[in-house]
């Protein structure tokens, strides 16, 4: 009988963030990263591997008894700024404010490795890339809105920033910042790492990502090749937009529609994020990260165009930074009431189990399309989630300035 305890055998008191912290500390590589039967990554054990040492247990969320949410009283703590890049070229080209391209471009220049998310279009998967040469920096703007393979990347710099005091700027998501603060912590490093992490509002299923990519290849209408993706596209359209951009190989650029996208409307049916997602402590919390960024949503800046970020200092190097950069952004001091109710911060996820059963099922059949999975999803809801589909479908042919000013009452009531 195998009594080797590792993070698969024992009792959890929370479900997986898909942080692959695990993989990266094994000392005999016994754990790899595979997706899932519902899409989404999770650790496999070698039993013949495995030594019992239960370091991939040490850094892990699922067995952390102290961590906890928090609340707008502990987020008013912080200082937050309402921050966008005085580099109007630069703007247009990232999904809100610009703000982490100033911060990546800074640690660069002062000496950080810095380590951010590219989407590799050959995998059609997002991964996180260490930056060799300033050249590049710009692979990781704009969101992208599925879980990054980092297992690779994560074992590179934790090895190399123990081993041989490599200094690393990471930017992830809050689940990932977590796992990078507890070990460089127990280990006496964490002055070697700047963690940024971002106002996050979960990750869905790759199960969509994928039927969505591979119906847009199979379109026998217009077929689309790409070398290029951008989740929230702001050229032809305005900052809050959720519009894909697909560029191939000659620069040839094409546009999916903003209304009703079929991935984004599975996304935020928040019917088909990862488990962990559901009740995340760390969404709310920002005591492992150094500046924590973000698209500065609510009624302020909702008439915006172009974009705003909202930027926390979580730490006093986190402060530091953001205060090196004046002359290349804008700031503005403001409270945490102005951004945190129209975030997903503190929000609790109760998907409706045979409502996700049968979505994950639909999603793993080739011959159902991602819109007829859509469909159902509304259908499934009734009469009054097919109206708000259908409503915000007519939204969107109103003049811009119009919706803007719906949307700012909507935030002013909600």
């Amino acid at each position: 009988m195998n009594n080797k305890k590792h993070i698969n055998s024992l009792a959890e008191l929370h479900a997986c963030t898909s942080c692959q912290i695990c993989s990266a500390v094994c000392p005999v590589e016994a754990i790899s990263i595979e997706l899932n039967g519902e899409g989404f990554f999770r650790p496999v054990v070698d039993e013949n591997i495995c030594i019992g040492c239960q370091k991939c247990t040490k850094y892990c969320y699922k067995f952390d008894e102290e961590v906890i949410g928090s609340d707008i009283n502990k987020l008013s703590k912080i200082n937050h700024y309402a921050a966008v890049t005085n580099d109007k070229k630069l703007l247009r080209k990232t999904s809100s404010g610009g703000i982490a391209s100033e911060i990546a471009s800074y640690l660069y220049d002062v000496g950080y490795n810095v380590v951010g998310v590219f989407y590799n279009v050959q995998t059609d998967c997002p991964e996180h890339y260490i930056a060799r040469h300033k050249s590049d920096l710009p692979l990781f703007r704009g969101s992208k809105y599925i879980h990054a393979n980092n297992e690779k990347v994560l074992k590179e710099i934790l090895k190399e920033a123990k081993a041989n005091g490599e200094k690393y700027a990471f930017f992830g998501l809050p689940c990932e910042v977590y796992a990078i603060d507890q070990f460089s912590r127990a280990n006496n490093i964490r002055d070697q790492f700047i963690l940024i992490d971002l106002y996050c509002h979960g990750v869905p299923s790759y199960l969509i990502w994928g039927k969505y990519i591979d119906g847009l290849k199979k379109n026998e209408a217009q077929p689309i090749e790409y070398s290029y993706i951008n989740f929230r596209s702001k050229s032809h359209t305005i900052w809050g937009e959720y519009r894909i951009e697909f560029q191939d190989s000659s620069e040839q650029t094409t546009y999916l529609s903003k209304n009703n996208d079929p991935f984004f409307e599975l996304f935020f049916s928040n019917q088909l994020l990862n488990d962990s997602c559901s009740n995340c402590h760390l969404r709310g919390n920002l005591s492992y990260c150094d500046i924590r960024v973000g698209d500065f949503w609510g009624p302020k800046y909702i008439l915006n165009r172009d974009g705003y970020s909202i930027v926390s200092a979580n730490s006093n190097m986190g402060l530091e930074i953001i205060n090196s950069l004046k002359g290349k952004i804008s700031l503005s001091k403001c409270e945490a009431g102005e951004f945190a109710p129209y975030q997903s911060l503190f929000n609790i996820y109760r998907p409706n189990q045979t409502l996700r059963n049968n979505l994950l099922e639909m999603l793993g059949d080739d011959k159902i399309r991602l819109q007829e999975i859509v469909d159902y999803y509304y259908q499934y809801n009734g009469s009054s989630a097919r109206l708000k589909y259908r409503l915000k479908s007519v939204l969107s042919l109103f003049p811009y300035r119009l919706t803007q000013v719906i949307k700012r009452i909507y935030y002013l009531i909600r």
